[in-house]
This record gives C-alpha cells, sequence and structure tokens, in this order.
C-alpha cells in the first residue's frame, strides 16, 4: 500500500490541483485533469478509473469523472478529462494527510496548511455547538437572554438563534479566512520548517512489541512508508541472569557510562595516527584484534568478516580524517544507544541454543556506527555528486538524490570511501565491546 501512496503523491505533486478556497472558508474540489487526443479517450478514462480505485483504497471518495471538448490539436480532436474529488473536509484530509504531494513542496506546504485550517474550523465550530446547547440548557432553567449571553461570554443574537432556532452551529464572521491563516503559517514554515501549533492532549499509547523483519540480500525494511537501512548493531551475550543483574544494575550501568564515551563529539581512549587510522579503515576488524581489542572469534561473528573489500583510505577527505581518530571506541548521539537487556522470549529454540541464549539471560546491545568520519565522508561525496548530476546531465527532482553513473570516477570514489566508514563502524563496535 506504501507504494500506492508514494505513486498518487508523486503524481499530484504534478497534476492534482493546488488546496484553495472559492469563498472565505469553503474549499473547492480537488481536481485531477487529463487531456488526450480522442483515439485515446477511453485509456485516460480507464487510468482516471484505476486512480478513483486506488482513492478508495485510502478512504478517499471521489464525486464525478466528466469529460468535455477541447480545442483541436495538430492531431485531430481533444477531450479533457476531470476527475473530481469530494469537497467534504473529512474527505479532504483523507486526501491531504493520508496521500499528500510529494515532489512538490508548494503544493505539500498547502495541503499542511489546509489540513491545520480545517482542524482550527472543526474546533471552532465544536465549541459554538456546546455553546449552543449549554444556551438552551440555560434557558429551561429560567435565565433571561441576556443573562445566558453574560454567562457564556456570547451576544445575545447568538444566544436568540441558539435558543429559538434549529440552525447548526457556524463560524462566526470575524473567523480568519484560509488566506489569511495560509499567510501566517506560510511564515511559521519558512522560519522554522514546519506549522507550529498547540498540542491539545497526550494519551499513553500503552506498550507493545515491535518487530522489524528484514529484506534479504537488501537488509532493510519497510517502517511506516519508508525503506529502512539496518542499522549497525551488535548483541553482546552475558553470562548473567536478571536476577543476578538486577541487584548491581546501577553498578553495571555506571560502569558502561564511564567506559563507553558518548554523546555529540565524543572522543575515546584509543589515539591512533594518521597511518594507523589508514591501516584500520582499510582492513577493519583484522586491526583491532591485532591491536588487543578482541578475539578471532569476534571477527567471525562479523558481517563479511569484519572488513569491506575495496576501501581507499586516499579517498577520504582530511577533515573525515581529523574527525574521526579520535572516535574509536564511542557511542556518539542521536538515535545510536547502549542497552542492557534480556532474553525474554524465544520463538525459534534450535536457532537460540545454536547463539547460546536463554530465556532470562542478560544481553548488551549496541547500535553506533561510523561516527563523525562516516558522517564526514557522505557530507564530502554529496558536495561531489551534485556537481557530478551536473557533470552528467542527470537531471535531479531534489538535491538530497543526488548521484553519478556508477562506473564513473565520482561513484567508485564514493564507494571506495564508504568501505572506509564501514569498515570504521566495525572496529568502533569491535573496540564498545571489548
Amino acid at each position: 500500500k506504501w507504494v500506492k501512496r508514494l505513486f498518487l503523491a508523486g503524481f499530484f505533486g504534478a497534476e492534482l490541483t493546488t488546496p484553495k478556497t472559492h469563498c472565505k472558508t469553503g474549499f473547492y474540489a480537488p481536481i485531477l485533469a487529463q487531456n488526450k487526443n480522442s483515439e485515446a479517450k477511453q485509456s485516460g478514462r480507464a487510468f482516471l478509473i484505476q486512480v478513483m480505485r486506488l482513492l478508495e483504497e485510502f478512504g478517499v471518495e471521489t464525486t464525478k469523472l466528466a469529460e468535455r471538448s477541447e480545442q483541436p490539436n495538430q492531431k485531430g480532436e481533444t477531450v479533457r478529462l476531470r476527475l473530481e474529488i469530494s469537497a467534504e473536509e473529512k474527505n479532504l484530509e483523507k486526501l491531504w494527510r493520508k496521500i499528500g504531494f510529494e515532489y512538490n513542496e508548494k503544493r505539500s506546504n498547502a495541503a499542511e496548511i489546509a489540513c491545520a485550517y480545517i482542524t482550527l474550523k472543526r474546533g471552532h465550530t465544536a465549541e459554538r455547538k456546546q455553546a449552543r446547547e449549554k444556551a438552551r440548557e440555560l434557558k429551561t432553567k429560567g435565565l433571561t437572554i441576556n443573562e445566558i449571553a453574560r454567562e457564556l461570554g456570547h451576544n445575545k443574537r447568538f444566544v436568540e438563534r441558539s435558543v429559538y432556532e434549529k440552525t447548526g452551529a457556524r463560524l462566526t464572521l470575524d473567523f480568519a479566512s484560509f488566506e489569511e491563516f495560509a499567510t501566517e503559517k506560510a511564515k511559521e514554515i519558512k522560519a522554522h520548517g514546519g506549522i507550529l501549533d498547540e498540542i491539545e492532549t497526550i494519551e499513553p499509547a500503552g506498550i507493545e512489541k515491535v518487530y522489524d523483519f528484514t529484506v534479504e540480500d537488501n537488509h532493510n525494511f519497510v517502517a511506516n512508508g519508508f525503506i529502512v537501512s539496518n542499522c549497525g548493531v551488535r548483541l553482546v551475550r552475558t553470562n548473567l541472569s536478571v536476577a543476578e543483574a538486577k541487584p548491581k544494575m546501577r553498578e553495571l550501568v555506571d560502569a558502561l557510562i564511564e567506559g563507553i564515551p558518548s554523546g555529540v563529539g565524543s572522543k575515546g581512549r584509543i589515539r591512533i595516527s594518521d597511518g594507523e587510522l589508514g591501516d584500520a579503515v582499510t582492513r577493519g576488524a583484522a586491526w583491532a584484534l591485532e591491536n588487543g581489542y578482541g578475539t578471532a572469534a569476534d571477527a567471525e561473528h562479523c558481517e563479511e568478516d569484519g572488513a569491506m573489500k575495496g576501501a581507499d583510505y586516499s579517498k577520504v577527505s582530511d577533515q573525515a580524517k581529523k574527525r574521526g581518530r579520535p572516535q574509536f571506541g564511542t557511542l556518539g548521539s542521536g538515535n545510536h544507544f547502549l542497552e542492557v537487556q534480556k532474553v525474554e522470549k524465544i520463538f525459534d529454540a534450535e536457532k537460540a541454543k545454536a547463539f547460546g541464549l536463554q530465556e532470562g539471560q542478560v544481553c548488551l546491545m549496541i547500535h553506533s556506527g561510523s561516527r563523525g568520519f562516516g558522517h564526514q565522508v557522505c557530507d564530502d561525496y554529496i558536495r561531489v555528486m551534485l556537481q557530478a548530476a551536473q557533470k552528467y546531465g542527470i537531471s535531479l527532482p531534489d538535491k538530497e538524490l543526488c548521484c553519478a553513473p556508477l562506473k564513473s570516477k565520482e561513484a567508485q570514489d564514493y564507494v571506495a570511501a564508504m568501505a572506509c566508514a564501514i569498515n570504521y563502524a566495525f572496529i568502533n563496535r569491535q573496540a564498545m565491546t571489548h
């Protein structure tokens, strides 16, 4: 389903109308239009019907598939096909929030602002509806119109309509127009990169188990519509049970904090020269073992036997080398972590036995990678790839998609530098394990 959403969002970024209002507060029905030569009309209709069915999978309703004749072109008669999407506001929220727009920042921002505006309208209307009900209640208790108006903080005309008429709650005349609201929210996006709002409620979501199922060969998984790279982690088995570790947990955590530096720019106890760093990131785990950080079995239990082939230290910038030298054996920051964990449930007894794992056993999970070294390599090669894209005539819908042909010098240099970063990560996790 996430692939369908990405297709629709990318297509809508190019072809669906931008959120706009036909009056102060009411939105136009979104229109998806396609121009076709007469002989291609049926295929065009079939395509829009397929889009209609895809929208239904996301709970988005359409109202009409229409066509009209257009001016002939060089190939003859033409028609304009229009798929109209329901302008009912709950439907618009599903369209703009569940699908939205990709590769079109202007329309994407407009959709976010429109959804925020609809939420504001709904809250305002609900508040007035509640006030109408309260006005009727107070009237049955014998209060006058003026007294009710004072109690509720609303004008007399609103109270009279609430008590004597059966009309529904409506927006006040001074309620901000969408145009005014959008202008203010656009300033927030420019200043902060997003729309600011106030938290209404915080509700506990409860505790649930989360499982990441990796895709064979690619080592990635799909999470909430995103393809996610499988993070570099290491599971360290101990011979401790939970019962044995729990009384000493504070001392254990203190020892881990003292032994493994963490945080932005943290530096480890391993001091190496530039030449030693080059040897390390070229040879990977073998360098770590030769220098006393682990045993031969550690390399056997590491991906690629602890070293990616093709690493070329000459393709790494001086800045990356400078950042990498003091950071072996450090955890870092962000979502990197070192956790004391327990084996809670075993699903495959045979495999668990092979790994030496049993329920109630204490393990350590290390999640960290190539630290500032790898980060700098990525930064350096983004600039290289942006220039390469221009050099090779590659059109980029987004600068973050910068690339180069795989066999080009730029791409081969990048692969060689990234192999160094991967080997750095192998050594870093090995050093922390040791």
